[in-house]
């Protein structure tokens, strides 16, 4: 059997309820509530398409960043193994490598930076459409 507490819970959870406005799309959490019209208008449209190009850009530039540290640490222990590895070959003929071997090793190191370095600028700044 309700009690005279019971109705009166009821009666103030009803009047709460009239405050509450029935929207069908809430906010969503952390944002201010946004008007959008029901036909969705071309501009609710080119504000999302901007929201999300601004967001894709963002992560473009975090990835950019990502690429080149990663990039730069692999170089640096790419020059430094290939130093090492040079060291032992010296050290294996008493500090008197052949001239080939030198060349050989220059090159290639030069190579590798060149080819890193247009993968890197080719990457960091794509070629536009148009």
């Amino acid at each position: 059997m309700p009690t005279d507490e019971d109705e009166q819970r009821e009666v103030r959870v009803d009047e709460l309820k009239k405050d509450i406005p029935r929207d069908p799309d809430p906010p969503v959490s952390g944002g201010t509530p946004k008007k959008v019209s029901k036909n969705n208008t071309p501009t609710d449209r080119e504000e999302e398409a901007q929201r999300l190009e601004n967001a894709k850009s963002r992560q473009d530039v975090a990835f950019r960043s990502i690429l080149f540290w990663l990039i730069a640490v692999t170089v640096i222990v790419g020059e430094i193994f290939s130093g090492y590895l040079m060291l032992r070959y010296m050290r294996a003929v008493n500090y008197l490598p052949d001239a080939r071997i030198m060349i050989g090793w220059f090159s290639a190191s030069v190579a590798q930076l060149v080819g890193l370095l247009i993968i890197v600028t080719r990457s960091v700044f794509p070629k536009q459409d148009g």
